[in-house]
């Protein structure tokens, strides 16, 4: 007993846990529902109550103990029946946590201040009153939830959002039961009536948030989505122009070719022969500037800079193998490899000597890792800053961008990023955990 109002019956409190995670559940179940999963909803309701029982039986002081134990219970029920990757598991679980705060508080509430007579209470209509109340909060949630989930969807939560949603839940659940933990104190901030008003306008205010918090979440995804397809599509683009370009330069060297075929056959000047011998190998070379990396955004960003190498004498190989990358997004496939190459490029560019214009690029395993590596040749020292090579530009405001871009990229997948210079040698590397 909380001054004029009783507590909530452990018996609700943990049909509306029990409820709030089948919420969550059902919006995302896609396919036919076997006997079997019905079977598993039912034992995970059925422990929701045990343990809320159980939790009931321990001291007051073990009452936090009590309730993680049946939070966990709702993550174990909320991950196992949704098949959700643990971490997505965590944001939706604490939804459920507030959902079910929220909705034991208002049906207890209403059922206290409309139908309950100090020392009468009566099962029969407590149960009516509450299960009207779940049925009508509940129905909501399911319209909801259904609304704002993502079916079908490649979506995943990030770390800081579910962090972000932890400590959200968090706060919630504690400010919503101050009133319960200081009742007894001399802190006290009202009667039960008062008390109950707060927490269920507090998890109120929790679920908006976190919902609010959701939908920003998903569009934030979508727009991904859309600047991924838009990507791909302008890579689609990019390609066919490469492809476009690829094949003027072959007939523009063809044509040259029949011309360099009949002066060679007239030519009896060893010299001169061997110059035009060398003039059609430069030809040859320039029909080998397709790259294939069985990734097709990967091949057109290295044919498209293959050639420009090939334009300005630069001589740049691949040893990549662009599957290993396909988990990765379009944007930052562009990102890393866009920035990583024009750095290299621009810097073999100021090198007098074609012969040194050499830049090297790798993309392959390393044990549980994928190693990405690019070495461009450097004359003279190259000084660190926060490391970050240091710019020789007049513009040293804009510097330094494409290697913090490639920082970020690698950091978002969980990698690392090393720059280093060594006898002549500029080396980036990116290293990435294997998906």
């Amino acid at each position: 007993m909380i001054g004029e109002f009783p507590n909530i019956p452990r018996i609700y409190t943990a049909l509306a846990e029990w409820l709030a995670c089948l919420v969550i559940i059902f919006p995302s179940l896609t396919k036919p529902i076997p006997v079997k999963k019905y079977g598993l909803m039912l034992f995970a309701g059925v422990g929701q109550i045990a343990l809320q029982y159980i939790a009931g039986m321990l001291p007051l002081f073990f009452w936090v103990f009590g309730m993680g134990i049946n939070i966990l219970w709702m993550y174990g029920t909320v991950w196992f029946l949704m098949e959700k990757h643990p971490k997505d598991s965590l944001f939706l679980t604490c939804k459920a946590v507030i959902i079910a705060e929220f909705s034991a508080a208002i049906g207890w509430q209403i059922y206290c201040q409309f139908f309950w007579v100090a020392q009468k209470r009566s099962g029969v209509i407590e149960a009516i009153c509450m299960g009207i109340t779940f049925l009508l909060i509940y129905a909501f949630f399911f319209v909801l939830e259904k609304k704002t989930s993502n079916q079908g969807a490649d979506f995943r939560f990030r770390n800081k959002e579910i962090w972000l949603a932890i400590f959200t839940a968090l706060i919630i659940f504690t400010i919503s039961n101050i009133g319960f933990l200081l009742s007894n104190t001399s802190i006290n901030i009202g009667d039960s009536i008062a008390i109950f008003s707060i927490r269920t306008f507090v998890n109120l205010s929790g679920i908006c948030i976190l919902y609010l918090q959701q939908i920003q979440t998903n569009e934030e995804y979508l727009k991904r989505e859309l600047l991924a397809i838009n990507n791909m599509f302008n890579s689609q683009y990019e390609q066919y122009v490469a492809y476009k370009e690829n094949s003027d330069i072959i007939n523009r060297k063809c044509h040259d070719l029949k011309h360099q075929i009949d002066v060679i056959r007239s030519e009896s000047d060893e010299e001169k022969r061997e110059m035009y011998l060398a003039e059609m190998e430069l030809a040859v070379n320039n029909f080998n500037s397709t790259v294939e990396t069985g990734h097709p955004v990967l091949d057109t960003i290295l044919t498209r800079k293959n050639l420009y190498c090939l334009d300005h004498g630069i001589t740049l190989s691949c040893l990549v193998d662009g599957r290993l990358l396909s988990y990765m997004n379009v944007m930052d496939i562009c990102s890393l490899f866009g920035n990583a190459l024009d750095n290299a490029i621009e810097s073999v560019e100021e090198i007098v000597d074609k012969e040194k214009r050499l830049v090297n690029l790798r993309v392959n395993e390393k044990g549980r890792f994928i190693l990405i590596r690019l070495d461009n040749y450097s004359q003279g020292e190259r000084n660190f800053v926060d490391g970050i090579p240091e710019t020789t530009k007049v513009d040293k405001d804009s510097h330094g961008y494409g290697i913090k871009s490639i920082s970020q990229v690698a950091t978002q997948y969980e990698g690392t990023m090393t720059l280093s210079h060594d006898a002549h040698w500029f080396t980036l590397k990116v290293l990435l955990p294997k998906k």
